[in-house]
């Protein structure tokens, strides 16, 4: 099973027949006469950036200089997984009988190749986003291919709620993919209880006539910075848009009423309190907005400084919290479980100290040197998933997250929350 994200993929983990609460077990999927069986399934649930070629352990530190001098000349660069050699580290798990794979692709609209198109045509400019989307794409494509090569697919069946090309993929956006033979759609899956009610904004008390924050993205993307600003301007003078603020500060008002009537009502009956997200185009922006709501110690002078929204700050009567509760995340690495950018590594670096102090506590023999990046992010995902939660909750992960994230139609939106190979058609909401 191939999924876009780790979030994703532990969540299939109640797919895996020998784990606890598995859903074969919990919903009878398989048949009584069947069920024998069931434990001898094989099965693995990946993200698609296991696709992604590794580096050996020996280029570790290496500079991009020298390992340039020492692959030159070379067509490969022997330092770098070979396709075969990726194949076997992602099918590791099903050990010597890993012949003849049946893959599941969840979100499959993100697989897909783009459209190869005559050398007299051009293709269209794309946007940042478009590329990238792209790029990944071909990752999850080419590494079934990759596995279809070397240990055989008997079928791949291809999941999604928006079975469809997506823009820049050179095809019409929006056209169907050609393989559906299953289109449910979301008003019947709604009507059905399978997906939850969606909630479209219902008011807007943006000063002016015009509706401001249904497309907040139309009005602020452009006025957002896109490169590294200064190291003072966060905490000291960085002053968001009005349309950004003002809709910030609509969102965090209607958070207080949740989180007071959290306080009355549900606080006694260990109810997680409401969730305050806002999600981010970059890691630039997501550090500005964090600093603007959670305030801290300001570069000059080292003074603690409130943050904007006094719910969601992380210095209380002059003096920072031992445990914030506002927080920030980089949702991309985050997802792809791969080493810490650099940017959010900078931005993050009061957050990191943290949490190693707290591993140090709590696990008095550990190199804390030798946890990597990955083993950081996906803790942190494993901990927050589903759980996370503000002022006053028991539990150790705060109430406000900050993404990085590409914006997506509405772009930097905030939400209010309590191969050559072939596919069998088969596409169904999740």
């Amino acid at each position: 099973m191939v999924t876009p994200g780790i979030t994703i993929r532990d969540r299939l983990r109640v797919l895996i027949p020998n784990d606890t609460g598995n859903y074969h077990d919990e919903r009878e999927l398989v048949p009584p006469d069947l069920a024998g069986a069931l434990p001898h399934a094989q099965i693995v649930v990946t993200n698609y950036h296991a696709f992604l070629p590794r580096d050996a352990k020996e280029i570790d530190g290496v500079s991009a200089t020298t390992r340039k001098i020492l692959t030159a000349g070379r067509s490969s660069d022997p330092f770098r997984e070979t396709p075969d050699a990726m194949v076997a580290r992602v099918l590791r798990d099903l050990g010597a009988g890993s012949e003849s794979v049946v893959v599941f692709s969840d979100e499959a609209h993100h697989c897909y190749q783009d459209k190869p198109l005559p050398q007299n045509v051009s293709r269209p400019k794309l946007t940042r986003e478009q590329e990238e989307a792209n790029a990944d794409a071909r990752v999850w494509f080419r590494g079934l291919q990759a596995v279809a090569r070397k240990a055989g697919v008997k079928a791949i069946y291809d999941l999604s709620a928006t079975p469809y090309y997506l823009g820049g993929s050179g095809y019409n956006e929006g056209y169907i993919f050609q393989w559906t033979v299953s289109d449910f759609s979301l008003v019947d899956a709604i009507e059905s209880g399978i997906v939850k009610i969606p909630r479209t904004p219902v008011d807007d008390d943006a000063t002016g006539d015009l509706v401001t924050y249904l497309r907040l993205w139309d009005h602020v993307g452009a006025a957002l910075p896109k490169k590294r600003v200064s190291s003072t301007t966060g905490v000291l003078g960085w002053i968001p848009p009005k349309e950004l603020e003002g809709a910030l500060r609509s969102l965090y008002r209607s958070y207080q009423r949740s989180f007071e009537h959290w306080q009355r009502e549900l606080a006694t009956y260990d109810e997680p309190p409401p969730v305050f997200m806002v999600v981010c185009p970059n890691t630039v922006v997501s550090k500005l907005v964090y600093d603007w709501i959670a305030g801290g110690a300001a570069v000059d002078t080292g003074t603690p400084k409130l943050g904007e929204l006094p719910l969601l700050s992380n210095v209380v009567d002059g003096r920072p919290l031992t445990k914030p509760v506002t927080i920030l995340i980089d949702s991309a690495r985050l997802e792809s479980g791969e080493a810490l950018s650099k940017d959010f590594r900078e931005a993050a670096a009061g957050e990191i100290e943290a949490y190693k102090w707290h591993l140090r506590s709590r696990s008095p023999g550990c190199d804390i040197d030798e946890v990597s990046d990955e083993d950081r992010t996906t803790t942190r995902s494993r901990s927050s998933s589903g759980t996370a939660t503000s002022r006053g909750a028991a539990t150790p992960i705060s109430g406000f997250m900050l993404i990085r994230f590409a914006p997506l139609g509405s772009g930097c939106a905030a939400a209010r929350l309590p191969p050559q190979h072939r596919r069998v058609p088969a596409l169904v909401p999740r």
